[in-house]
């Protein structure tokens, strides 16, 4: 749980962070001659993949109220879509095998972390002349990042070593560096190196690459138990880097579909921001989104009241509306989209709901709406812990005249 410094939020805390990042950003810029003066900023941010629209909306607020905000920023892609668009473009592997990439081939994004490793998947609707996709499945996740390997030996010479070691290479020891400033007791160091044995380090990547491995495999699975069959897995982010991940992954996948290849892009751990910038030179030349259709986040609904079914609503929820004596259920929720629908960015859908609300003659005063969200794998039915507040939309009909109601 994420403490505040006494009199601080938590959007105030990485509202600070992000203002210093700018100050910084905008005082080395200016030391090498490129002050704003000379300069017109266009910043672009991306998200992680599982962060909700609320999240997404917050940030934005946070950013609007930063020095970033003198300039044109945009928060417009995901950290995933940014790395796919980055390995599609960038990738030899890709154009050599006999049928190169196709549309509507499928491929599944790990973006290996440190903390978190997160999967999404999407579909190539265009590759010539400009790459399209779209979104196909939902965003699944799990904390088994490079941090848990780590956290064994926290030295930088540690984890250079981590990111070249495979199964495969010859040596049985391997010899980290330690540093050669202030006194570092180690008992089985050999002059300033540390040993590690080949097992000692297989030990360390054990549970981190078994739950990565099972994460993407499930992925893999729901994928196909939706007709989506998955032709590439991109292996990215800094986790993703590691030659060891790569080979047992390929393994793993191997036992479902030979046919699927695990494929690192050059510079992985700086995919998403390489993918950010083609994506923003590509819309600076007019084209459109490159991807076309994203499934919706979560959940979205009204709060209302429905009529009371015995077999579905509690005593506590029944009521007697005063106006009609209709007996009713408060608190429930009418959704009206749900988490993994489709939503295009060239056509837009009008939702059509019918709420109701009674009076006697005119009304007298104006009725207020609570809009929710809910991230939950099924819609709940009624308010609770899994359901969050979006806003609260009012109406005042009061100006209205009585002959523009229905009796």
């Amino acid at each position: 749980m994420f403490e505040a410094p006494p009199g601080k939020t938590l959007a105030n805390v990485v509202h600070d962070f992000w203002q210093g990042v700018y100050q910084h950003l905008i005082q080395v810029l200016t030391s090498e001659g490129w002050s704003p003066q000379m300069v017109n900023y266009q910043f672009l941010f991306t998200v992680p993949a599982p962060f909700s629209s609320l999240a997404i909306e917050a940030f934005k607020r946070i950013i609007s109220g930063t020095g970033f905000a003198r300039h044109g920023f945009q928060v417009e892609i995901t950290e995933p879509e940014a790395a796919a668009l980055y390995t599609l473009r960038n990738q030899p592997s890709l154009r050599t095998r006999p049928a190169g990439f196709q549309t509507r081939q499928s491929f599944v994004v790990c973006d290996a972390g440190g903390g978190t490793v997160y999967l999404s998947s999407y579909s190539i609707t265009q590759s010539t002349p400009t790459i399209r996709m779209e979104q196909t499945g939902i965003v699944t996740g799990y904390r088994c990042g490079s941090t848990f390997i780590d956290q064994n030996l926290l030295l930088d010479n540690f984890i250079q070593q981590k990111e070249w070691f495979n199964k495969e290479s010859y040596q049985e020891t391997i010899n980290i560096e330690l540093p050669r400033n202030g006194d570092l007791y180690c008992p089985v160091k050999r002059g300033n190196y540390l040993p590690i044995t080949r097992q000692q380090m297989l030990a360390f990547f054990s549970e981190p690459i078994a739950k990565t491995c099972q994460l993407v495999v499930d992925h893999v699975k729901e994928c196909k138990s939706r007709n989506y069959q998955i032709n590439y897995v991109f292996l990215v982010g800094g986790f993703g880097s590691s030659l060891y991940l790569g080979e047992c992954l390929q393994r793993s996948l191997r036992n479902i579909d030979p046919n699927i290849l695990v494929i690192k892009p050059p510079d992985a751990q700086q995919s998403v921001v390489l993918g950010c910038l083609f994506t923003q030179l590509q819309r600076l030349r007019r084209d459109d989104d490159p991807v076309k259709v994203r499934l919706c986040r979560a959940h979205f609904g009204v709060v209302c009241s429905m009529p009371f079914n015995p077999t579905k609503h509690s005593e506590h929820e029944k009521y007697i509306e005063p106006v009609t004596g209709q007996v009713l259920a408060r608190g429930q929720i009418m959704w009206l989209i749900h988490k993994g629908d489709r939503i295009s960015d060239t056509t837009s859908a009008d939702i059509e709901r019918t709420l109701i609300r009674s009076f006697k003659t005119t009304p007298t005063m104006a009725w207020t709406e609570t809009l929710v969200c809910s991230t939950a794998y099924r819609a709940p039915l009624l308010l609770g812990p899994s359901v969050q507040e979006v806003c609260k939309m009012t109406s005042d009909l009061r100006s209205c005249g009585q002959n523009e109601f229905q009796k």
